[in-house]
This record gives structure tokens, sequence and C-alpha cells, in this order.
């Protein structure tokens, strides 16, 4: 028996369903920012690409689903620090997407897994972890809008240049910048610099004390090449170029390079994430060594072999 004649899947109905959503997710909506993803060099056996890049981003209007609060379980408390496991649920017009991502990128047809989006309302970049385009399930015979279930965003070293400095900052925040110095001639027997190693200029040091040297830095790297550099960070005064007497120290290992030069430019290097701010969540807890006022780690287990 065939259904109901007067009322089927009608065009008219259909044009009238859609312009509403597009209508209802302006009104209601937010403003946010869809960043696809790049694959620079995309590893076909595990599915991912440790050089993704978002070098683009659309400003688009979406509906949040999540009034009361982000899903997930919010804030849990990890011997690393506190992992923040927000979660957001977006709805987007199909015909708005095509409007405003597809049209000026033709490789992006609906919105994919693995994109960020990004929510100026609480400043916080989220990953979508998957597109539902059946919700809701075939109105009138049309559908008419994405469901994405997004996830707060985790970096990992990939490169961000949207353009859009609160987007970008996820990025620039996690750099330190180095200097690079060119060495000379070695003054001594050793010629390997290590990483966390301290480095003065000789010059001006008197009787080996160090904390008289009007340069010091730490080693972030050393290219032990054909030309030799060590670059370095934390730089605390002016590296003097000058007379070959000039001279770099390393101060554990009494490595001494001639200095020839240093570049202006600097090279960025990516940070860990966690060291983002100075204390991380931990800052309540940076308190001096000596300070007993708030631990006393001194013995008062009866069964140890401490004296008391």
């Amino acid at each position: 028996m065939a259904i109901n004649p007067y009322f089927g899947d009608f065009k008219n109905e259909q044009r009238l369903l859609d312009d509403l959503t597009v209508e209802t997710i302006k009104a209601m909506g937010r403003d946010v920012y869809y960043i696809p993803r790049e694959y620079v060099k995309l590893d076909r056996i595990f599915g991912e690409d440790i050089l993704s890049q978002f070098k683009q981003a659309y400003l688009i209007e979406m509906y949040v689903m999540d009034v009361v609060k982000f899903q997930g379980q919010r804030d849990v408390a990890t011997k690393f620090g506190i992992d923040i496991t927000d979660k957001l649920d977006l709805q987007v017009s199909i015909t708005r997407f095509k409007q405003e991502v597809y049209s000026k990128n033709s490789e992006i047809l609906k919105p994919r897994e693995g994109d960020l989006i990004y929510f100026p309302l609480s400043r916080h970049l989220f990953e979508i972890n998957l597109v539902e385009d059946e919700i809701p399930f075939y109105q009138f015979g049309i559908l008419t809008t994405y469901t994405l279930k997004c996830e707060l965003f985790s970096y990992s070293n990939e490169t961000i240049e949207t353009g859009i400095t609160e987007v970008d900052e996820v990025e620039t925040k996690r750099k330190m910048y180095l200097s690079r110095i060119t060495l000379g001639d070695s003054a001594s027997p050793s010629t390997v610099f290590k990483v966390g190693d301290i480095v003065y200029q000789v010059a001006g040091v008197t009787n080996g004390n160090y904390a008289d040297a009007t340069y010091t830095a730490v080693v972030a790297d050393f290219v032990n090449g054909a030309t030799k550099y060590v670059y370095v960070s934390d730089e605390n005064g002016t590296l003097q170029l000058g007379a070959s007497t000039e001279t770099i120290l390393d101060k554990p290992k009494n490595i001494k390079y001639y200095v020839t030069a240093i570049d202006t430019t600097t090279v960025n290097v990516t940070k860990d994430p966690k060291i983002l701010e100075s204390g991380g969540d931990n800052k309540e807890l940076d308190i001096d060594q000596n300070d007993n006022d708030l631990f006393d780690f001194s013995e008062t287990d009866p069964f140890s072999e401490g004296k008391y």
C-alpha cells in the first residue's frame, strides 16, 4: 500500500525546513572558526601525521548543543597535573557549510574528523572526533545539519598559522627563541657541549668564578660538524665578539671554544606544553626548600632505623 500522496516529501517544505534551520542557528548559535587540518607526511600504516599544519580558518555560525556545561569528565587530577577533558557538541547547517567552507576550498565537502573548531566564547580549541550527518533523521526527506562531536585539542607540535592571534598563540606560547653561536677552534681537548650545560664568556672572569661573567647562557643544542654551532637560551648579558682570545667556556666540563659569530636571527624549538605557565598547576606548592611550614619531611616513623 502506498503512502498518502498528500503528505509526501515536497521540495517547498524541504526548502522551508532548510531556511528555518539556517535562521535558527544564526539566531541562537555562536560564531566559531572551522580550521581544516593539512597533512604534510601522512603515515599510511598508523593513519597519523606528526607534521600536520593548520593554516586556514573559516568563520561560520554553529549551534551549541550543550546548554549547561561542557561534556566529558571535566578537570581530572593526574600524576602529571590537571588533565582537562572538556567535550563539546555543535550543529552546523549543511547549506551554510557549503557556502562558507566548500565554496572556498573544494576539497572540504563536509566537516572532517581531525579538523579543529575554535570556540571564542571560552577561547578553546576543540578537535572534531566524529561527524554525524543523520541527526535529525531525514526530516521531510532531507538532511539539514551536521552534528560535530568535539574534544579539547591536545597540541603535539603541529604548525598553527591561521592569522588569528588567539588561535596561533597555541603554538607561539610553546616556543622559546635560541641564539646560534658560531664556534671556531677548540681551546680544550673535549669538543662536545651537552644540552642543559651552562656556558659563559671567559672575558671578565677572574679566578675561575663564572658568576663574574658578563655573559651566560644554557645549551639547547650543539652541532658538531665541519662548522660547529652551539644553540643557547636563557641568555644573560651580551656576548662580546672581537679578538681571537674571546672564548666561550662550558663550566661543568671545561670545554673552551673561540667565538667567531653570533646570529641575530632566532631559531624556534617546541617546548613541552606543560611548562607554558611558570609554576603550572602546582604554583601554590612552589615554596623555598628551607621553608617547612607547609610540609614536614623529618622522620617520624617509629619502625625506621633513624635515631630520635
